[in-house]
């Protein structure tokens, strides 16, 4: 399943393709123990649809910039 890329601006493109990436070279690992952060609602319902049973999405709104998910997640999680 493709990510819907939609006509958002060229950051979120890059990012949602990111995530398609990520997510197809990961996909086989995918199990009910794995739990996904993304930044928007399309990359939420994208990545409950996609790919199984996942144990959750970490749903991480407002980011001023995608590449910041991965410290945003860190931070998330220790809170």
């Amino acid at each position: 399943a493709e990510h819907p890329g939609g006509s958002r601006g060229a950051a979120a493109t890059r990012a949602s393709r990111y995530l398609n990436a990520t997510i197809a070279s990961v996909r086989a690992g995918l199990t009910s123990h794995v739990v996904v952060a993304v930044a928007n609602a399309a990359d939420l319902d994208f990545a409950r649809k996609c790919c199984g049973p996942l144990l959750d999405a970490l749903y991480l709104p407002g980011l001023d910039n995608p590449n910041k998910l991965g410290v945003a997640t860190l931070i998330a999680v220790h809170r």
